[in-house]
Parts: C-alpha cells; structure tokens; sequence
C-alpha cells in the first residue's frame, strides 16, 4: 500500500516540525516519512502519560529512536502535580 501524507500547502521548506510520537508503528512512519521529504527540520516528541506499566519503556525506545535517526527527543512525564 502507498502511504499519503497531507501537509498544510504554507509549510515552507526548512520549517520545524514536530512529530509526536508514540512509538506505535503510525507515528514510527510519520516521522520516517518527514524525514524522507528532507524539506523539514524535523523534531520528534513523545509524552509519557503514565497511565500503564510499561510507559517507561516506550519512552526510552522512542528516544534511542530519535538519537539513531539524528532528531531531536523531547520526553516529557505528565505529573499531576
């Protein structure tokens, strides 16, 4: 199957974008794709809800991820407090 990936027609070449990324196989390939493009500074972010066990883990996958792609990794933990 081919992937499509709609972006808004005012995002000009060398903007920022920021991929939220789960570390689920859908936001896995958005970030792939837009750094396929090569038009974008691409920053790749993920937030850690803590909501089940095993949070932790994605959090630290998806930042090896983004050290081996050469993106920037912002992690952040929800707190409550």
């Amino acid at each position: 199957p081919r992937a499509v990936l709609h972006l808004p027609a005012d995002l000009a070449d060398g903007a920022t974008v920021v991929a939220a990324v789960s570390g689920g196989a859908d936001s896995v390939a958005l970030l792939g794709m837009l750094l396929r493009l090569g038009r974008f500074r691409v920053v790749c972010w993920h937030l850690d809800h803590r909501l089940r066990d095993g949070s932790g883990a994605d959090a630290a996958w998806v930042a090896g991820l983004a050290a081996r792609l050469g993106v920037g990794d912002f992690d952040r933990v929800f707190s409550d407090s």
